[in-house]
């Protein structure tokens, strides 16, 4: 028995043995590679003491071309790095062979002890332009090649492809001052025998595909047996033509320009600044308008130009041509392709009919008897003066009597209906057009229908047109039917209170909406002479009264405070200072809301009436003053320990003092003892380990801990 188990130790030691030898798992690159620039060799397990790059190299490299440069380091215990300082030229053959002196960290190593690989034929391991940008007709390429090519191989095997041409399209290699000038544009001269500036023998057309290919049989300079074998390709896309494209705003596709708006000329392509200039809109013979110049956008301060402006406002009802100059060429030197197209007849219509507040959807007047909201108009003059022409201004009067409800409902409707759009079930409509069928192809190309809310634009809809308690304005400064240009005139809006303005125009529905139907456009104006001042706090809130043409206090006027869904918070009168004091906070709820303006605070005196809402700040808001904000009307807490010390060792304990304060409007608080938190958390950061304490409190001032 004995015997037998030392002879069974002996077994296994030489059975063992060969495990800890340590062997090559990779090695890159081998065989033929196209570029070499590092070399990686990697061990079944750790053959150098981790830590150190700097350890002796396992492998030496020799090569078949000059000395070859390179930095050896250790990536890990089990992988070696060699960095060349430039990749192996082509044609080089170069043996990875084990280092006689080197030993791995435990037992020797096995396995193969060289290991070769050659870079082969010569090829493009770079190209200039980038593949993939765009490219000009007769582009010239740069190929950087790694190594010395034998030009006369390039002849058919080395081509040009143009996307719908069915030929190959020899490559000529450019020399001479050409290529040496281009090399010192470029600052390649350092490596300049490595690069080789090639052209194709006929120019692309334009926005065609090209293809660069670098086909196999082209041999090495040194060594011609040495041949690619295979292809490899490059692709650029031409640039589009180099065309001029005259664009301006119009109404409807079929309409003249409009003179409101600028006119644009742009080129496809750079055009050096004087000639991008030149261009002109001449007016037609025998029209007594003067010839424009345009002008670059600001921005544009270079040698070059892509576009111009014509600016606003152009003459209206009139025909011009757009003007180039004859020898107008891009950057590049090209043509103008569409040149025909100039001089370019372009005609401008009147300027489109305008109805327009200077407030929308809201605006404040100073109550008087000349009060007047204005109102821009535009060639719709003869529409607006009577309802027998169709047109209209309407308006609707919440005066002080009003519910706070009723007027954050009105409020709330006019900010809905101001530039938007509703569903037809939202607008009223009957129930067969609350849905439209719409035709749609999916991603296998099946065309199936499909049903959708129908959306219908506010300026379609009126809000008015069936209120009984609408009444209709006079505008005594129309005294025409003639329409008329651009003219600021006044709506007289005697009285004091809220007013719903709304206009309709059957002129402005002709000229912008697809169903000719009459546009509504409309604001809202509050007429009084009080203003409304609303200091929301945490734990007290202040509403201070003021008149508008005096500033001076206003005292005795009813105050109330609403929520967003117009349900009443306080209320109460202001003392002989204008001031109501409220002792308490508001806090959202955002639930249901009628208006996203927030609280409402109204205020009335002797039949005037004026609100203010708490998020009317455009402008004044905090984040624009580096102040600090809170919400709601619970304090905020401030926590705070103090440490013993900060730099600790494992092992040690640190005592810690922790301090918790509420900021109220007279200062830091004690909070309630009830309130205080019963555990202290600790998280590692590194970890993410957590670790939880007791808190015992000294009343509310503060606690202490150890850990």
């Amino acid at each position: 028995m004995r015997r037998w188990f030392i002879g069974c130790v002996g077994l296994l030691a030489i059975t063992c043995a060969p495990s800890w030898a340590a062997r090559v798992t990779q090695v890159s690159p081998q065989g033929e590679v196209a570029e070499v620039r590092q070399i990686s060799v990697r061990f079944d397990q750790p053959v150098v003491p981790a830590g150190d790059p700097r350890l002796p190299a396992p492998f030496t490299l020799e090569c078949s071309s000059a000395a070859i440069q390179g930095d050896g380091r250790w990536a890990n215990a089990s992988q070696w790095l060699m960095d060349l300082r430039t990749a192996l030229p082509a044609g080089t053959s170069c043996v990875l062979r084990a280092a006689p002196a080197w030993k791995p960290l435990s037992g020797t190593l096995e396995g193969p002890q060289e290991y070769r690989f050659s870079t082969g034929a010569p090829t493009v391991v770079q190209v200039q332009p980038y593949a993939g940008s765009p490219i000009e007709e007769d582009q010239n390429f740069l190929l950087k090649i790694n190594g010395a090519v034998r030009l006369q191989s390039l002849a058919g095997n080395a081509w040009c492809e143009v996307e719908g041409l069915g030929d190959r399209i020899p490559l000529r290699v450019i020399e001479g001052p050409t290529r040496e000038q281009l090399l010192r544009e470029r600052r390649l001269t350092q490596d300049a025998a490595l690069w080789l500036l090639v052209a194709c023998e006929r120019p692309f057309p334009p926005e065609a595909g090209v293809r660069l290919v670098w086909g196999a049989g082209i041999a090495a300079a040194q060594q011609p047996q040495l041949v690619t074998r295979t292809p490899r390709s490059f692709a650029w896309k031409v640039r589009p033509r180099f065309t001029a494209e005259f664009s301006c705003e119009r109404e409807r596709a079929s309409a003249p320009c409009l003179p409101l708006r600028p006119m644009l000329l742009r080129f496809s392509a750079p055009v050096p600044r004087q000639m991008a200039l030149a261009a002109r809109l001449v007016p037609a013979p025998g029209s007594q308008g003067k010839v424009i110049e345009p002008r670059p956008e600001p921005a544009d301060r270079g040698p070059m130009l892509s576009e111009v402006t014509f600016a606003a406002p152009l003459p209206e009802n009139s025909k011009v041509s757009v003007t180039l100059p004859a020898d107008l060429r891009d950057e590049s030197g090209r043509s103008l392709a569409n040149a025909s197209n100039f001089p370019l007849q372009v005609a401008t219509g009147g300027m489109p009919p305008l109805a327009k507040f200077s407030g929308a959807p809201f605006g404040i007047l100073e109550a008087g008897p000349e009060a007047m909201l204005p109102l821009t108009l535009r060639h719709v003059q003869a529409d607006l003066q009577g309802a027998s022409t169709g047109g209209r201004v309407a308006i609707k009067r919440l005066d002080a009597g009003t519910t706070d409800e009723q007027l954050m409902r009105w409020i709330a409707k006019l900010e809905k209906y101001h530039e938007s759009e509703l569903t037809a079930r939202e607008a009223g409509r009957p129930k067969s057009e609350w849905t439209v069928t719409e035709r749609e192809t999916d991603e296998q190309g099946k065309v199936r229908d499909i049903k959708r809310d129908k959306r219908i634009a506010t300026r379609e809809l009126s809000l008015l047109a069936q209120d009984a308690e609408a009444k209709r304005a006079e505008l005594p400064q129309l005294k025409t039917s003639e329409p008329r240009s651009t003219e600021v005139i006044g709506i007289p809006l005697p009285q004091t209170g809220y007013h719903v303005v709304e206009v309709e125009s059957r002129v402005l529905g002709h000229a912008l909406l697809s169903t000719r139907a009459p546009m509504y456009v409309r604001t809202g104006a509050l007429v009084t002479n009080l203003g409304v001042h609303f200091k929301r706090g945490r734990s007290s809130s202040l509403v201070w009264v003021t008149t508008l043409d005096r500033g001076r206090p206003v005292a005795g006027a009813r105050v109330a405070i609403n929520d967003c869904r117009a349900q009443p918070l306080w209320s109460g009168s202001t003392d002989e200072q204008g001031i109501a004091r409220i002792e308490r906070g508001f806090d959202d709820d955002e639930a249901n809301c009628l208006s996203s303006a927030g609280l409402m605070v109204t205020a009335r005196k002797d039949g005037d009436l004026s609100f203010v809402f708490s998020r009317w700040n455009k402008g004044i808001e905090a984040w624009r003053f580096n102040i600090p904000t809170a919400a709601g009307t619970g304090a905020d807490r401030r926590a705070h320990t103090v440490f013993d010390r900060t730099l600790l060792r494992a092992g040690e304990t640190v005592s810690m003092k922790h301090f918790l304060r509420e900021e109220t409007e007279r200062g830091l608080a004690m909070p309630t003892a009830d309130s205080l938190p019963d555990t202290l958390l600790i998280t590692h950061v590194g970890s993410g380990n957590e670790t939880r304490l007791p808190l015992a409190w000294r009343g509310s001032r503060s606690s202490e801990s150890q850990w």
